[in-house]
């Protein structure tokens, strides 16, 4: 009869580890049915971080590829202004160079009545060297004459 008590305490100590046992084990499985049903796109989930962070990397990768583009844009159109501008002062240059040469006198005024250019066919005409005249004004002519 002792044997038997034995068995049967033992069976009912095993059956009670077995009880806490399976207790423990739903708790657990409880929790990450709690985990598993989270959203995934709530912030603090670990996927959630998971999937903002690749969406961050994925915006961070366009708008490096944008910005590339934009500074390759820049740079032609800093190309274009240098060689416009390079373009511009030599046709200013050539212009000068008729005006300074040519053989008649020639001036240009602003529409202030103040000379802005004259040549030196112009200055040997009036008389006048190119400072004096840059610091005068024009006669005004008067179209009825008398």
């Amino acid at each position: 009869m002792n044997k038997s008590r034995n068995a049967q305490f033992t069976a009912q100590e095993e059956l009670e580890r077995l009880r806490v046992d399976n207790r423990r084990l739903q708790k657990m499985i409880a929790v990450l049915i709690e985990r598993a049903e989270k959203p995934v796109d709530a912030p603090n989930s670990s996927f959630g971080l998971f999937q903002s962070t690749v969406f961050l990397e994925d915006q961070i990768r366009s708008r490096t590829v944008e910005l590339e583009l934009a500074l390759r844009k820049n740079e032609l159109i800093g190309r274009e202004l240098h060689h416009s501008k390079e373009e511009i002062e030599k046709s200013e240059k050539l212009f000068r160079n008729i005006v300074e040469y040519a053989p008649i006198g020639m001036s240009i005024i602003d529409a202030n009545y103040h000379y802005t250019l004259v040549n030196q066919a112009f200055c040997q005409i009036l008389g006048y060297e190119r400072e004096e005249l840059y610091n005068m004004t024009p006669p005004r002519y008067n179209s009825s004459r008398g």
